[in-house]
This record gives structure tokens, C-alpha cells and sequence, in this order.
């Protein structure tokens, strides 16, 4: 049967000045007849084969997905492309393409389990983000056999996604993780789902300026349609994001600044929107995983010596410092020290030199210690290594140990042994820092010929 976008209802008088068109997605439009040429049905995709489909809840980005089989025990596969590119390529050549590309990504998985994680059966609805605004769509099922092969026919329901905000009002939130000396995680989220923008990184020594970036951007993509023989409209869409994104981008340079970049992409590419940029470094070498988090406090050494004499007789003058080391599962020994002094400046005190120090003169794997100080600064210095030797990063923890910052006696506890658990309520925290490009032509190289499912049924 045909399926219509739309129902138009139009007063009966001649000279009516108005219209109102009814979308499925609830949606009223007015006109003004007099404003109008002329009114054209264009025939939609036929919803043939064993499949009843609703597409619902449309916005600019998303749409539910409802498909319900006449035969409850087919296995199918259902999901969303472009309408240009499934009457280009047909649901047969799509799924079985993608299932194609699936087994080549991962060799060690069986077709079977393949198909498990991705295929139907029985009623199944799903809600699809991340889809192109205002832009004619398709979500189509088909039947599937046990070689991943389409078996009889696909059924297809058009539908269009609502247009998008204004991209020149779209910011970006840009952060990173996994920082390492040649590879970080870049996270990006925009203000506007539907607006798509590019992202790449770029030496921050050599960056040419944010309107200059943004022109060799579009230069190449140029030089890319022209020697490929691509549409521009094409290959932007190819290349640029929608949405909240996390990407690995690697092959940086040891301790080089580099600028992680993003901006809005019309489909020309050209820039519609302003750029925002966020510098990183990258570090000398890898880390192991291998960390340690830090709890500490610490008492006036008179006021122990007099709330408890025969303890702490000799705390007098001085300052007692209880310190709690505690591994993650990554760790297989550490080793940790506290300097008097600041000892943050990595300038000043190199991570090789200072590590080596530690092993020296610090603890090595000793959860808990009591220390005897005095007042003023003093630096924990302390890292991890994984079973294989490798080290963590060096943390540095500056205290600043102070008589205001002392702890009453009546608080002190001993620490345990090194098998007790111990929470420590009033202890100051700390812990080692935590962290949390795609070049041009790699993006470009990378874009698949053939539509990759928006459905993330695997």
C-alpha cells in the first residue's frame, strides 16, 4: 500500500485564504493559498513483504522504530538509512554488506553470534539518535537466514527528520582521557545534536589561525571530490559528526602541544559557526595503569604526648602523620615517600630523577605508616607498577601542615595492618591525576561506499 506523509484538509469555498497540512508526527502546518503554486503528491516507498513498520516520535536527530512481523518466528534485520542511498543500494546489498564488514572486524566472533547481537524476531522497537536534521529517511526489515543472507522482501517506510537549530549558535564542550605520548580519547560535545561540525587536532606550534584551519580544511576536501570524482554534499557528510562523540586519535609526537578543534560544518564546507579549540600535551612516555590514591591526617605531637604519655612521649615538638596508600587492581608493587618542602615543579624535580629518589629513601609497598614531622610543606611522592614492570605516573600531593590543620587527639586511631580494612573519616584525600587526530585525508580515506547502519544493534 502507498503510505502518505501527510493529510491536507482545505475549506470547500473557493476563495479560502488558508490550508492546514496534518503530519503523521502530529505536527500542523498553515498556508496561504494565495501563496501557493501548485500542490504535488509524490508517490512514496510501498511497504510490501512480511513487515508492518511505524516510524514515530520524529525530531530533528531521533525517531522510534516499531516493526512488527507477520510471521513471529523470522529473524530480521531492521534499520535506518538515507532514502537516496536505499534506492541507490537496496536493503539486500546494505545488510548484507554490513554484515560482510562485521565478520572482517572481527575475525574471532562466529557469523551465529553475529547475527544473535544483531537480528530480530518477533515485535522490536528501537529508538535511533544521531540522525542527519531535515533530511528524507528510510527504515526498512528484512528477513535473514542462518548465513546472514536477505530472504524474501523488505519492507520500507519513508519518513523525514525535522530541521535542525541554527548552526552559527551551536557551541562545544571539548574534553579528552587516555592522554599517552602518542594517542588521547577526544570527547566532544555539542549544544545542538543536530548540527554537524568537524573535528581534528592539530600542532598547536604550527597552528595557522582559526579562519586559516578552517580554509585548508575545506581545500582539501575540495582536492578530495575533484581527483574521486565525490559530491562535496557526499563526502561533508562522510567526514563530519552529529551528536556526542569519543574518538581515539593517535599518531601525536612525545611531549608536544597539540590543539584539539571543532567547529560547525554547512555542506559546502565552510565554516557555519565560530571555532573552539582546546590544547593538550602529550606525555614523554606511557603509563601503566598502575595508580595509587592517598588519604592522610595528622595531630599535634604535644597534644598526643599529653592524651597519651606513654605512647607519645617522644611526639613533643613535633608532628604525628598518618598516611594510607591504597592500590587499584592494576597494581602490582609501589613505592612512596614525603619530602619536606614543595617538590611539585616537574622542572625542577624530573619525574625519572624524583621516582628514583623515592625508591631510595621511601617505602616500598607499605599501605600505612605513622610519620613524625614537623609543621610547615611537605610533598607525597609515590607510583605504582603493573606486573610487568612498567610504571604509573608520579603523583604529587603538596601538604600544607599547619597547627590549625591538626586533628584533635581525641580522633587518633592506629593504623591498621596491612590486611585490615581502615576508613578513615576525616582524612584529607588525594590521589594521582587522572585524564580525562583524525587527520584530513585519513577520515576522508576511511568513509565507507557503502551506508554503515545508524541502529548500534552490535
Amino acid at each position: 500500500m502507498l503510505l502518505m506523509a501527510a493529510s491536507m484538509s482545505m475549506p470547500s469555498e473557493s476563495s479560502a485564504q488558508s490550508m492546514t497540512v496534518n503530519m503523521r508526527d502530529g505536527q500542523k502546518f498553515n498556508f496561504n493559498t494565495n501563496d501557493i503554486e501548485n500542490v504535488v503528491f509524490e508517490a512514496s516507498l510501498k511497504s510490501q513483504g512480511p513487515f508492518q513498520i511505524e516510524v514515530s516520535d520524529i525530531t530533528s536527530v531521533s525517531a522510534k522504530l516499531t516493526v512488527t512481523p507477520d510471521d513471529p518466528d523470522l529473524r530480521y534485520y531492521f534499520d535506518v538509512c538515507d532514502k537516496d542511498d536505499y534506492e541507490h543500494y537496496g536493503a539486500e546489498f546494505i545488510v548484507e554488506s554490513y554484515f560482510t564488514s562485521i565478520q572482517a572486524q572481527y575475525p574471532g566472533l562466529t557469523l551465529a553470534k553475529i547475527l544473535e547481537a544483531s537480528l530480530s524476531c518477533g515485535n522490536d522497537s528501537d529508538v535511533v539518535s544521531g540522525l542527519p536534521a531535515d533530511t528524507e529517511m528510510v527504515c526498512y526489515a528484512i528477513g535473514i537466514d542462518d548465513q546472514g543472507k536477505c530472504v524474501g522482501e523488505a519492507s520500507a517506510v519513508p519518513f523525514r527528520t525535522l530541521p535542525g537549530g541554527d548552526p552559527a549558535d551551536c557551541t562545544f564542550d571539548i574534553s579528552y582521557t587516555g592522554l599517552r605520548s602518542t594517542e588521547l580519547t577526544v570527547i566532544v560535545k555539542p549544544s545542538d545534536p543536530s548540527v554537524r561540525y568537524w573535528m581534528g587536532c592539530y600542532s598547536a606550534s604550527e597552528w595557522p589561525g582559526d579562519i586559516t584551519m578552517a580554509q585548508a580544511v575545506k581545500e582539501t576536501l575540495d582536492e578530495y571530490t575533484t581527483t574521486y570524482g565525490k559530491k562535496l554534499e557526499d563526502v561533508v557528510r562522510g567526514v563530519t559528526f552529529t551528536g556526542d562523540i569519543s574518538v581515539i586519535e593517535s599518531g601525536f609526537e612525545p611531549s608536544t602541544s597539540y590543539y584539539i578543534y571543532a567547529y560547525a560544518m554547512d555542506e559546502q564546507g565552510e565554516p557555519a559557526g565560530p571555532m573552539f579549540k582546546k590544547r593538550f600535551t602529550t606525555s614523554s612516555y606511557d603509563y601503566s595503569e598502575a595508580q595509587l590514591s592517598l588519604a592522610y591526617r595528622y595531630f599535634d605531637g604535644d597534644a598526643l604526648a599529653e592524651a597519651y604519655p606513654e605512647k607519645f612521649a617522644n611526639a613533643k615538638g613535633q608532628v604525628v602523620l598518618q598516611a594510607v596508600f591504597t592500590p587499584n587492581e592494576a597494581t602490582y608493587n609501589y613505592a612512596w615517600a614525603l619530602a619536606m618542602g614543595d617538590l611539585t615543579d616537574e622542572d625542577v624535580y624530573p619525574e625519572y630523577s624524583t621516582k628514583n629518589a623515592v625508591l631510595q629513601g621511601g617505602f616500598i609497598s607499605v599501605p600505612a605508616k605513622n610519620l613524625y614531622v614537623r609543621y610547615g610543606k611537605a610533598t607525597f611522592l609515590y607510583f605504582a607498577a603493573d606486573e610487568y614492570g612498567i610504571d604509573g605516573q608520579l603523583g604529587r600531593t603538596l601538604a600544607d601542615i599547619t597547627p590549625e590543620g591538626a586533628s584533635p587527639a581525641s580522633a587518633y586511631k592506629d593504623l591498621p595492618a596491612a590486611n585490615e580494612a581502615y576508613e578513615l573519616p576525616k582524612f584529607n584525600k588525594s590521589g594521582i591525576q587522572s585524564y580525562n587526530s583524525i587527520g584530513i585525508l585519513k577520515r576522508i580515506n576511511s568513509k565507507s561506499s557503502v551506508p554503515m547502519p545508524m541502529r548500534k544493534c552490535f
